[in-house]
């Protein structure tokens, strides 16, 4: 009877070895799992961002070039046809180049004076846009980057503008605008990686998505105030 229960004991305690053991390992590739996910994590969320730092540092470099082109100067100077037209050349061959959305030229009072998409239906000529925040940036003298949606075209896109000097040192002119689609942006975070990726704005706006079944419309990751929901207008 001893003998039984001895030999009861010792199984239970090689199943108990056993289902311990079990435990252990499972934790153990449980952590070593989560940790290779987070480094992958790190390493693709790195990767993505050099892509779009360089993206942004490509059309930064662009709104500045074109905001010292003659023929916008020439349109700042003296919108006249002959002068705006050459103007909206220029605008839609740098948005070929650039695949842009739209360019466009706004002189001192927000207002549109060229466009590239100066012969569509919903061209930004005659349009204001003085209360845009990359406008206002622009008039103090300051390059601006801004994401946001579109109030003609309804379209979320990133927006980078440069002010128009005459003169080096004084006052601006005007501000010249590239607005950049995001598709770009969805394609850098789609390359060949599996998963959801977010990209958010700095008031906490998720401006672009992967994964996700919305893709094009902006959404709200927190409860802004007045305040905040007024800035991004």
């Amino acid at each position: 009877m001893k003998r039984r229960l001895l030999f009861d004991l010792f199984i239970l305690s090689l199943l108990l070895s056993a289902v311990l053991a079990g435990a252990i390992l499972y934790f153990s590739m449980k952590d070593y799992a989560l940790k290779t996910a987070n480094v992958d994590a790190q390493r693709i969320t790195n990767m993505v961002a050099e892509n779009i730092s360089d993206g942004i540092t490509e059309h930064q470099r662009a709104v500045r070039l074109l905001a010292g082109e003659e023929a916008i100067l020439k349109a700042i100077r003296a919108p006249n046809a002959q002068s705006l037209e050459k103007a909206n050349g220029l605008l839609a061959h740098f948005g070929k180049i650039f695949e842009a959305d739209v360019c466009y030229l706004m002189d001192k009072n927000g207002k549109t004076l060229a466009s590239s998409n100066w012969n569509e239906p919903n061209n930004f000529v005659n349009k204001y846009y003085g209360f845009r925040p990359y406008f206002k940036e622009g008039m103090e003298g300051r390059p601006f980057i801004y994401m946001a949606v579109g109030v003609t075209s309804n379209k979320p896109g990133i927006y980078y503008s440069y002010p128009i000097k005459d003169a080096e040192g004084g006052p601006p002119n005007g501000v010249v605008v590239i607005k950049d689609s995001v598709n770009g942006l969805k394609k850098m975070m789609s390359r060949n990686e599996k998963g959801y990726m977010l990209l958010t704005g700095p008031h906490g706006v998720i401006f672009v998505t992967k994964g996700c079944a919305q893709n094009n419309i902006l959404h709200f990751k927190l409860d802004l105030s007045n305040m905040r929901t007024r800035q991004l207008a």
